[in-house]
């Protein structure tokens, strides 16, 4: 083979290269952006009938966007179950005087929600953490069944993180 040889099928394998890259980029973003397009979509099987012993746990994130679908889906669940508590954990930035569970609440709070219905913590940063007060908020609050609201990653974070604690 000649060096044009090479040269023709170097810049046909780059090509190949560049155009898998491509695809499976779009397949990786697609896939992120459908998981994110369902946080609230399981709040339809909540079960309101355990009154106060039923808790809503909505979870902080650092995206703005994810955030506000994590409240939207909190405040639908909340509404559907008007006896529930609501629990808000994450977001802990003492560093920075900044504590994202009381900013959902605030968020709550200015939707009409009661602030009775309401209990958030600031200690929280991470899923271990985030779990951790959960746990420690239903036991305060004699709450048996939590509705939990977050991405489904985080979700998969969060139950591996409750069967881990043994919490079910």
């Amino acid at each position: 083979m000649t060096t044009s040889h090479f040269k023709r099928w170097g810049r046909i394998v780059l090509i190949l290269g560049f155009l898998t890259a491509i695809g499976f980029s779009a397949v990786v973003i697609t896939s992120w952006n459908l998981a994110f397009a369902r946080i609230g979509e399981d709040a339809g099987a909540l079960d309101c009938a355990g009154g106060a012993s039923a808790a809503i746990a909505v979870f902080y994130s650092d995206d703005p966007l994810d955030r506000d679908a994590r409240i939207r889906a909190g405040l639908g669940a909340a509404r559907a179950c008007p006896r529930s508590l609501v629990f808000f954990l994450g977001g802990a930035r003492p560093f920075r005087n900044y504590f994202g569970s009381e900013e959902m609440a605030q968020s709550f709070r200015t939707f009409g929600v009661g602030q009775e219905r309401l209990r958030s913590e600031r200690n929280s940063h991470d899923t271990r953490t985030n779990v951790a007060a959960l746990a420690n908020l239903a036991k305060g609050n004699g709450t048996a069944r939590v509705f939990l609201v977050s991405d489904p990653f985080h979700l998969v974070r969060i139950r591996h993180e409750i069967a881990r604690l043994n919490l079910e």
